[in-house]
């Protein structure tokens, strides 16, 4: 997972402090009293930074690792409360409930992806002519990429393309996630389906899996709206 998200040593060791109160409720009380606050039961940033510097001199670099573009921010692996905080290194965190489960070898589909997201199941039988099903192997699984295919896909669930996609990825010990964005409600704002789709990156990054997103020219539709 460090490797799959690119994570320094801190960001590991960050996102591991956030993972203890998932173990044991106690290390709630144990935050908040550090925190000086009962409300404040999640580790703060501030506190990893404390825990985790060698020398005062890294503080500013590693201040920059909990910055809103970095890879644990950015890629939607902790889940952060700093609503009533006017300083951003008093945020507290939790390493999200993902991680937690895919470290328990666990392949769980949380809110808000769970209207809208499951693991596509191989078809037993290939309908999708094989001559185009030799050019779309190849161009998923070309050998310069590096991470694996985000694919846009038209047409209906369970489709020949669709179902070819998935029988192309599992021939390669490769999962498939698939994202219907047919399936979200009508009054999803934009802010919510930004934070859809990050979800949905993770957990293929997370399980080192194929993303296929449906309806995606929906989007485009209501934005021309």
């Amino acid at each position: 997972m460090v490797e799959r998200f690119e994570l320094t040593e801190f960001e590991r060791d960050a996102l591991l402090l956030g993972l203890l109160p998932h173990f044991d409720s106690r290390y709630h009380a144990l935050f908040a009293a550090l925190n000086g606050n009962s409300k404040k039961q999640w580790p703060s940033f501030a506190l990893a930074i404390e825990l985790f510097s060698q020398r005062q001199s890294d503080w500013q670099l590693l201040q920059n690792s909990l910055l809103p573009q970095t890879p644990l921010i950015r890629n939607h692996l902790l889940r952060l409360n700093n609503c009533e905080e006017s300083v951003w290194l008093q945020t507290q965190f939790l390493t999200h409930s993902a991680i937690w489960h895919f470290l328990s070898g666990q392949r769980v589909i949380l809110p808000p992806l769970t209207t809208c997201a499951y693991w596509s199941i191989p078809a037993s039988q290939n309908w999708y002519p094989p001559i185009l099903y030799d050019s779309l192997e190849k161009i998923l699984l070309n050998e310069t990429d590096e991470t694996l295919p985000l694919v846009i896909l038209r047409g209906k669930q369970d489709s020949a393309r669709e179902l070819a996609v998935s029988n192309i990825m599992v021939s390669h010990d490769i999962n498939t996630l698939t994202l219907d964005l047919a399936r979200l409600p009508d009054d999803e704002n934009p802010t919510e389906i930004a934070n859809l789709l990050a979800n949905a990156i993770r957990e293929a990054r997370l399980h080192d899996a194929c993303l296929l997103i449906r309806n995606f020219s929906l989007l485009i539709q209501e934005n021309m709206a």
